[in-house]
């Protein structure tokens, strides 16, 4: 699905709502500046794994309003989310009911798993990760941006979550990502987590300097 529909602007739907798997050159750009696009069917899609995964699937599709990924368990290989909706100013939810894991536990590479994810989605106000149990991030860039110049979005809760980690055995340089994964959330005040996992998260590469820079004061709990 490499550059599929790459720029198609007049495209204003797509049903895919029967695509379960997609591997090797994945979701790349898929519907990239695809701007009159309103709605994408993947509500069966399952796993998408390969080279540059969901990287810039949606990137710039402005007028793309909700996404349901709901069936989606696991992004992995290189650059498994980065820059996924960046630029999607219309998008105001996302269903991520059962996705567990993004990227890949290597240090073989620096890729921006989890970048850029949601970048300038300024008008989401809901996203749920109520099963996603592990964050990989091995990128060498200071300003990690996932939510970068979002403004509405408040709180987040990940009932699940446990590891917010570099590949094993990542050097030092591919691991700064992790430690700006909240930057530039302006409204966020709150983080929720499963009080079972706190030693888990509090041992998470910059929980204690750099999770809130960015973003005001936050408060993280573990109530969950």
């Amino acid at each position: 699905m490499l550059h599929a529909f790459f720029q198609c602007t007049g495209l204003t739907g797509v049903d895919l709502s029967n695509l379960t798997t997609v591997s090797n050159q994945s979701m790349n750009s898929t519907f990239y500046g695809c701007t009159g696009l309103t709605s994408v069917d993947l509500s069966s899609l399952t796993s998408v794994s390969g080279n540059n995964t969901m990287s810039t699937t949606f990137y710039g599709c402005t007028n793309l309003t909700s996404a349901d990924l709901s069936s989606l368990t696991t992004v992995s290989g290189n650059s498994a989310m980065q820059g996924t909706f960046n630029g999607c100013t219309g998008l105001t939810s996302i269903n991520f009911n059962n996705l567990q894991t993004i990227g890949t536990n290597s240090s073989s590479g620096d890729y921006g798993h989890f970048s850029n994810c949601f970048k300038n989605c300024n008008n989401l106000t809901s996203i749920t990760f109520p099963k996603l149990e592990k964050i990989y991030c091995t990128y060498s860039t200071n300003t990690y941006g996932t939510f970068s110049g979002n403004n509405k979005v408040q709180k987040f809760y990940f009932p699940k979550l446990d590891t917010i980690t570099y590949g094993t055995g990542a050097i030092s340089t591919n691991q700064k990502a992790c430690k700006n994964v909240f930057y530039g959330c302006s409204e966020l005040t709150e983080l929720h987590f499963a009080s079972a996992n706190q030693s888990a998260i509090e041992a998470s590469p910059g929980y204690s300097t750099a999770w809130g820079r960015g973003a005001g004061n936050v408060t993280i709990y573990f109530d969950l």
